[in-house]
């Protein structure tokens, strides 16, 4: 009697490099997030206001397979956090400037690279068909 061989699909990772960029910035936004909400600079005690970074979690799965939706999500929900870091720089306290500018960094870093990782996809899927036909 053979025993039953159950073989897990191995997941993708992104190829692109472009793509792990993006990856790499989400993840790094996510983390700073809840670092500066918790604990570097909270507006107050008991604020919430970490939980911004909670819509980014949902895509990271999708950007370690170097899915293009998640990349288009992300190029849209990106623009809620460079607008937070862009009215933080210029209300909040001057102690509190270089990490709303460190945060508008990596949102600038963020689109930038997920845009590129989705043309570069793009036109490695475009050649791919045609090269198969």
């Amino acid at each position: 009697m053979q025993k039953s061989q159950t073989s897990f699909p191995k997941p993708k990772f992104v190829k692109c490099f472009w793509g792990r960029l993006a990856l790499f910035s989400v993840i790094s936004m996510v983390l700073f997030g809840c670092y500066w909400e918790l604990m570097l600079y909270p507006l107050r005690v008991g604020s919430l206001l970490w939980l911004k970074i909670l819509p980014l979690i949902p895509l990271i799965p999708g950007l370690f397979q170097g899915r293009i939706r998640s990349l288009q999500w992300l190029t849209l929900l990106i623009w809620l956090y460079i607008t937070e870091a862009i009215v933080r720089i210029f209300s909040d306290p001057i102690e509190n400037l270089i990490w709303s500018c460190f945060w508008l960094g990596l949102g600038v870093l963020t689109l930038i690279t997920a845009m590129i990782a989705v043309r570069k996809i793009r036109s490695e899927r475009i050649y791919e068909q045609k090269t198969l036909r």
